[in-house]
């Protein structure tokens, strides 16, 4: 079985052709991607794409880069979103944040 563990399908760049990306994944053989948000922007995207897509499970966070975006009410949103998705927490696969 391969697994991706580290995607960025929600990336603008695939808009045109996520899904075919997908496919050609599958096609190749990976049975499981991880889709890896790790900006608030695109929290709930990455969770909407592992909700649809079964093979996808995704991991949000913040960037190390970016931990200066970690707040109070930046953790509080990734909880609503986890909250939301919590039917659908099976596909979120990691959950990471920098303090």
């Amino acid at each position: 079985m391969y697994v991706d563990t580290h995607c960025h399908l929600t990336d603008a760049r695939f808009d045109a052709d996520r899904a075919e990306t997908i496919s050609r994944a599958s096609a190749a053989g990976v049975e499981h991607i991880i889709e890896i948000a790790c900006d608030p922007g695109k929290w709930q995207t990455a969770l909407e794409l592992a909700k649809s897509t079964p093979a996808i499970s995704c991991a949000m966070g913040i960037h190390p880069q970016d931990a200066s975006l970690m707040s109070p009410e930046t953790f509080s949103l990734i909880i609503f979103f986890l909250l939301t998705f919590l039917k659908y927490v099976r596909r979120a696969s990691a959950l990471w944040s920098i303090f």
